[in-house]
């Protein structure tokens, strides 16, 4: 599958790609009031990143934030693949693209929240090398050392 990747920084279009991925998400309850507040704290404080296929659809989107300096740990906030295109290598892809990211941002981790139920997400990380460094009732925080 050829496809390319573009990173958006524009509060409209990180609207409008989490409005278009509002089915694709776990938690699929996420009002648009919320997804728009989303959209202006990303299009601030974080990056993101979409695939591309050859006709410019976007089949998943990694958003991320490199900005503690102080403990030079990086965040992701969510990665999410169309679930047609699912177990062909994007989720793999843009969490490679993130790590990429957080490294030339000198970053020293990577960590992020998988919901405890979200049984999928949670072999995805554990297959990527993750591990689990804290949780609660609700979900797990989980940490890749990325150095």
């Amino acid at each position: 599958m050829t496809y390319k990747c573009l990173e958006i920084k524009k509060q409209l279009a990180i609207k409008a790609i989490l409005k278009e991925f509002r089915c694709e998400l776990y938690n699929k309850n996420l009002s648009f009031s919320y997804l728009n507040d989303l959209s202006y704290k990303y299009a601030n404080k974080a990056k993101v990143i979409a695939i591309l296929d050859k006709n410019r659809e976007h089949l998943g989107f990694v958003a991320m934030y490199c900005n503690d300096y102080v403990n030079k740990v990086a965040f992701i906030s969510m990665i999410v693949v169309k679930n047609r295109y699912q177990h062909r290598g994007i989720g793999q892809k843009l969490l490679e693209i993130a790590v990429n990211i957080v490294r030339k941002n000198g970053m020293k981790c990577v960590r992020l929240c998988v919901d405890k139920e979200n049984i999928q997400a949670q072999k995805f990380y554990i297959a990527q090398k993750f591990s689990i460094i804290e949780e609660n009732d609700k979900y797990w925080v989980m940490n890749k050392n990325i150095l």
